[in-house]
């Protein structure tokens, strides 16, 4: 009989024992397990914090970079290539040369004031050459800041030269690219279309011109 006491008692304290050491040792694992997951749900949320915070602040820099180039102060651009004039009663689009000289004042960064001085020197199919130019009081206006594509206008006086020198009025449209080449200066493709009128003779012509522009 004590025998079998004996051993029952050693049996209750056996399971006793596993019932207490197992749960334990399960807690355990699965805590470990537990701040494993932690541990490795923080590193990936700090990773992805780190990147957030490196491309908002590559953002930032970016658009701080863009700023400290905004066009300030005073301009002046200078352009050569090819034209197209007509000259009413006279000729119909003769092809030459075409030069461009701008220069001014900026009023905000997206406008900018100044004059302008464009001209073109066809041939006519005769081989008399003539010249048409003008002189006009000029704005260009960038509709966005960080992008150098413009527009501009301008009114003033003309000059048609042949046998004679024409006077009147003339106006110029339009539009370019400054494409940045260095800290101050810009690569500008521009392209111009005006207009002179006196009492005896009308001209217009298209300026195509390849040029810099200093800001």
């Amino acid at each position: 009989m004590k025998e079998v006491n004996f051993k029952v008692v050693v049996g209750v304290l056996c399971s006793i024992l596993v019932l207490s050491w197992g749960p334990s040792a399960f807690a355990q694992d699965s805590g470990e397990e537990a701040d494993e997951e932690v541990k490795e749900h923080s590193t990936t949320r700090g990773d992805e914090a780190q990147r957030d915070s490196a491309e908002k602040s590559g953002v930032t820099n970016s658009d701080k970079k863009r700023e400290e180039h905004l066009r300030d102060g005073f301009w002046i651009s200078f352009g050569l290539g090819g034209s197209s004039v007509d000259l009413e009663g006279v000729s119909d689009r003769d092809g030459g040369a075409a030069v461009g000289l701008e220069l001014g004042g900026t009023i905000s960064p997206r406008f900018l004031l100044g004059f302008g001085l464009h001209a073109a020197a066809p041939e006519s199919p005769g081989g008399d050459e003539f010249a048409v130019g003008t002189a006009t009081l000029m704005a260009r206006w960038y509709p966005s800041l960080n992008q150098g594509f413009y527009l501009l206008g301008g009114l003033g006086t003309g000059l048609i030269e042949m046998d004679e020198e024409y006077e009147g009025g003339a106006v110029v449209l339009g539009l370019g690219y400054d494409i940045p080449i260095g800290e101050s200066w810009q690569f500008t493709p521009s392209l111009i279309s005006g207009g002179v009128g006196t009492d005896d003779l009308e001209a217009s012509f298209i300026n195509l011109t390849l040029g810099l522009t200093y800001h």
